[in-house]
């Protein structure tokens, strides 16, 4: 799959956010806006310096589909979801992989993002 239609199927994936939700539609745009420039901006001598912010954006944007359910069912916030993405996509790999918050993981790319 290339880089192109990954950032389309994210965009296929929210499509579906209620305009009732502005704050997290303009705040998944920003996401893919900047995902679409980073991938715009890869070569072979940027790659390993790009990565790893397309890594952040891709963690901010599967963490926003998890807890986009919890809108309407946990009455929060459309705020309190974007700082629970702002402040957890950083450890969410981590957590996927089954490693403990304090603890220490193995070297990999996939926690190295910014």
């Amino acid at each position: 799959m290339k880089m192109d239609e990954n950032v389309q199927q994210y965009s296929t994936k929210f499509s579906s956010f209620e305009e009732k939700h502005m704050k997290i539609q303009n705040y998944q745009k920003e996401q893919l806006e900047k995902l679409g420039e980073y991938v715009s901006e890869i070569t072979e001598e940027s790659f390993w310096s790009i990565f790893p912010y397309i890594l952040g954006i891709d963690s901010k944007l599967v963490l926003l589909e998890e807890l986009y359910s919890t809108i309407e069912e946990f009455e929060v916030t459309e705020k309190e979801v974007i700082e629970w993405v702002e402040k957890d996509y950083v450890c969410y790999n981590k957590e996927q992989c089954g490693y403990l918050l304090n603890a220490v993981s193995k070297h990999s790319m996939i926690f190295n993002f910014k």
